[in-house]
């Protein structure tokens, strides 16, 4: 998957950056460099994932650059770290579009912050590539600057609970998720997969990313009787949560 994925970003920017090279002072394309950026978290509560995809990112990129790049230009990536924070991913963003006039955003890290930079960006023309969120407004509503290619959280979350549903007698359910664009996307696919099979939701609990105690939520869940919880969470809080509170109490299966 990851392999496709950076596979992916390669030819959407050697096609975009194709168009840019048959125009006149086209942002972030010289006659020897083409210039993307990515906003990503590299130390908040998302950094397993934004350290290890910007590598991946950066490693592909170097891979093309020895090889001499596109058509005489070698690509320059340009990281911001987010915390996985919007005010932060707004910052991130403002220095990329004005400061370093990228060509194109690639992989950046987020729902809330792909959102919050989605109007500054495309203002300025700037392509939004195979952003690190599954969230719908990824690529709805339609604008030709958003390029993505994956199922949406919605339909992700709506088949796994289809899943739990008729092939292993869940009956319960419930839903915990971050209290933020990409939390209540899940919540979004929760509901209309119980109103589609007719369950309730049992019970809900959400959380900030950056918590890292979740025994009230826990014990809410538990004591509402859940036997399939689905999660909006992220890398950090769902680790944290699975391992269960610190009171000992195991979390609901």
């Amino acid at each position: 998957m990851k392999k496709g994925f950076v596979a992916g970003l390669l030819v959407g920017a050697v096609a975009l950056a194709g168009v840019a090279m048959a125009q006149k002072e086209t942002r972030g394309v010289s006659k020897g460099e083409i210039v993307l950026g990515m906003h990503t978290d590299l130390s908040g509560p998302a950094a397993t994932y934004g350290v290890s995809s910007s590598n991946a990112v950066k490693m592909r990129f170097d891979e093309a650059n020895e090889k001499g790049g596109f058509h005489g230009r070698k690509v320059k990536l340009v990281v911001e770290d987010t915390q996985y924070q919007v005010p932060r991913a707004v910052q991130a963003g403002t220095k990329l579009l004005n400061r370093d006039r990228v060509f194109a955003i690639v992989a950046g890290l987020g729902t809330p912050m792909n959102n919050a930079l989605f109007k500054d960006q495309f203002e300025v023309g700037v392509p939004n590539l195979f952003p690190l969120s599954a969230a719908r407004s990824m690529y709805e509503p339609f604008h030709r600057l958003k390029f993505y290619g994956a199922a949406s959280y919605v339909d992700q979350i709506r088949a796994g609970i289809n899943y739990f549903v008729t092939t292993k007698g869940k009956k319960a359910l419930c839903a915990m998720y971050q209290d933020t664009d990409f939390g209540k996307e899940v919540l979004d696919g929760v509901q209309a997969q119980a109103d589609q099979m007719k369950l309730k939701i049992v019970e809900t609990a959400t959380h900030k990313p950056t918590d890292q105690d979740f025994t009230a939520q826990i014990t809410r869940l538990k004591a509402a009787g859940c036997d399939l919880v689905a999660l909006g969470t992220i890398v950090r809080d769902s680790i944290i949560r699975t391992s269960g509170p610190s009171t000992g109490t195991s979390p609901p299966t």
